[in-house]
């Protein structure tokens, strides 16, 4: 007996500046530095950042600035939130 999966990605509306557009997903990407070979220069590491990949009414698809994208329609209402405060 076969087991079938079916998985499915949620396309979400946004808006990218004026812009209508679908939210596919977030795109992590990262960067390698090498240490300077400057006496005092830095020691070289990791720079990551997050991006959405977004796509646009004519079908092109974008990278675009976590900050750009404004969803519209709030996922948040689906959730429930305790009516009394948590204190930390």
């Amino acid at each position: 007996m076969a087991t079938e999966f079916i998985i499915e990605t949620e396309l979400r509306p946004c808006m990218i500046g004026d812009k209508k557009a679908l939210f596919h997903t977030w795109s992590h990407i990262s960067q390698i530095i090498p240490p300077s070979v400057m006496v005092g220069g830095h020691s070289g590491g990791v720079v990551a950042d997050t991006y959405a990949l977004v796509e646009f009414e004519d079908g092109s698809v974008k990278r675009c600035e976590v900050g750009e994208v404004k969803f519209l329609h709030s996922k948040i209402n689906e959730y429930c939130f305790a009516e009394t405060e948590i204190e930390i």
